[in-house]
């Protein structure tokens, strides 16, 4: 199987660098997410218990709690990923209940993104990871919500807009649906770096009347 994750930063520096934004902004306000969920020889059962509990064992302090989800099989995926497949029922349901069970010791709220009530039974929050509740209580005051129907999935989350582009991470995990392939996403990626070292020019120009080079062409 290729590598998973390959441009990755390293996962001693994410779990440092969700600290200090924790920190910063308190617990209310940050949430991790152990998903896409997939099964495979190396990335197994046992290997997901392993590794939800080594997380939550490092993040309880400074979050309340965590989203998972379930790999989806777009097209984009399937040609990057080939040897990944649907998650089966059977197989939600025991990362379902041993995950509650390790969150409950950490005492670490579960919410699934997109995925149904299956998981309710386990003591999941499947009312939507961004919802009104969820926003409310990270900022610490109330909102107006229009009530026009803003819904566009299975959940109450509010309606967002994404602000990401497609073909621009350069992280290039294999199941991600946001990428092609990687040529179109290092030549999308690089157009938007030279765009924005010319704004980023501009401004130095502005502020201390010199020009930084950041790209050489």
């Amino acid at each position: 199987m290729k590598k998973i994750l390959k441009e990755m930063f390293l996962h001693t520096k994410v779990v440092k660098s969700f600290k200090r934004l924790s920190d910063s902004l308190g617990v209310n306000s940050v949430s991790w997410r152990y998903d896409p969920i997939f099964i495979s020889d190396k990335y197994s059962l046992d290997y997901h218990m392993e590794k939800f509990e080594d997380i939550c064992s490092k993040l309880h302090e400074y979050t309340n709690d965590c989203t998972i989800s379930f790999i989806d099989l777009y097209a984009k995926v399937k040609r990057n990923f080939k040897e990944a497949r649907e998650v089966t029922i059977s197989e939600q349901l025991i990362i379902g209940e041993e995950f509650s069970k390790i969150a409950e010791k950490y005492d670490i709220q579960l919410k699934t993104y997109v995925e149904g009530n299956l998981l309710e039974q386990f003591g999941f929050d499947c009312s939507g990871c961004m919802n009104q509740k969820v926003i409310e209580k990270a900022i610490g005051n109330t909102l107006k919500v229009p009530k026009e129907n803003y819904k566009i999935r299975d959940c109450d989350c509010l309606f967002g807009r994404d602000i990401g582009a497609y073909n621009t991470c350069m992280h290039e995990c294999i199941y991600c649906y946001a990428n092609s392939h990687k040529l179109s996403t290092t030549f999308l990626s690089l157009q938007i770096l030279i765009l924005f070292s010319s704004v980023i020019k501009v401004l130095q120009i502005r502020s201390n009347g010199r020009i930084l080079t950041y790209i050489q062409i």
